[in-house]
């Protein structure tokens, strides 16, 4: 398994090392930064995504050997969340 992680605006990278390998998500989970003035808005826009970062990232990669993600562009919606990091699991599968 391997595990990427970075902010809501960074780009992230997935990549199998054989050319004959394909990425399968395990996981993806936005934690988002709080403080006192955000955590109630946060908690609001994280609760209920339009679209789940999982189900984006496995538009965008699954079955292929490398692709790069960025939260805020790639899942609709995101955008509003705020501040926070993507952590995401994957697999090469053969």
């Amino acid at each position: 398994t391997v595990i990427v992680s970075g902010c809501e605006s960074c780009k992230l990278h997935l990549t199998c090392r054989h050319f004959s390998s394909i990425i399968a998500i395990f996981e993806a989970e936005f934690t988002p930064e709080f403080n006192e003035t955000a955590a109630n808005d946060s908690l609001l826009s994280t609760a209920f995504p339009p679209i789940h970062p999982r189900q984006a990232l496995n538009q965008r990669c699954s079955g292929v050997n490398h692709c790069s993600f960025i939260l805020t562009e790639d899942c609709p919606g995101a955008d509003t969340w705020g501040a926070g990091n993507l952590t995401v699991k994957y697999v090469c599968v053969s």
